[in-house]
């Protein structure tokens, strides 16, 4: 169930970032974005940032996609049920208990080749520094597992540190 729900999170998530208008992504990739990897991969890059509120009937969420700056193949992931935008503060990323967390905890996933290989985070924060409807910012430093679509290699671990710093739009 636990997987499940990540998978659809991701995908709504994925699927409204796709559905955007482009004004509106221009305008809320302006920021200062980065992220740096380390463990079963190495490298660091600035990137571009989207994140924004998704308003449903029944389920609210709210997610930050990052992506490299000359290329979207790679994608890192938060997203957390909410009906507003994260006050400042820390959140934890990882493991959901479905029936108190999802409001508390953040999912995330780190995607490379379009979404061929998967890393799902088991551990972290992502830090809300700034929230409001003109910006919002902060840090994150998460840990994340192997997944190749049917079970997790807990042999191949990545680590995503960095910075996000955007306009929030509703997705």
């Amino acid at each position: 169930m636990k997987v499940k729900l990540l998978a659809v999170l991701f995908m709504v998530t994925l699927f409204t970032f796709v559905g955007c208008d482009k004004d509106s992504i221009t305008e809320a990739v302006l920021g200062d974005n980065s992220v740096t990897l380390t463990g079963d991969m190495t490298k660091s890059y600035d990137a571009r940032a989207v994140a924004g509120l998704s308003k449903e009937e029944s389920d609210s969420t709210f997610g930050i996609i990052m992506t490299q700056k000359d290329s979207q193949t790679e994608m890192l992931t938060f997203v957390k049920q909410a009906s507003e935008l994260p006050a400042v503060g820390t959140y934890d990323v990882g493991k959901i208990q479905l029936d108190t967390d999802l409001e508390n905890k953040f999912i995330s996933v780190y995607t490379i080749d379009n979404g061929a290989k998967s890393y799902i985070m088991y551990s972290g924060t992502v830090k809300i520094t700034k929230s409001s409807s003109a910006k919002i910012a902060g840090t994150f430093d998460v840990a994340g597992y192997y997944f190749n679509g049917t079970s997790v290699d807990s042999t191949k671990i990545l680590k995503a540190k960095g910075k996000f710093s955007t306009i929030p739009v509703d997705l």
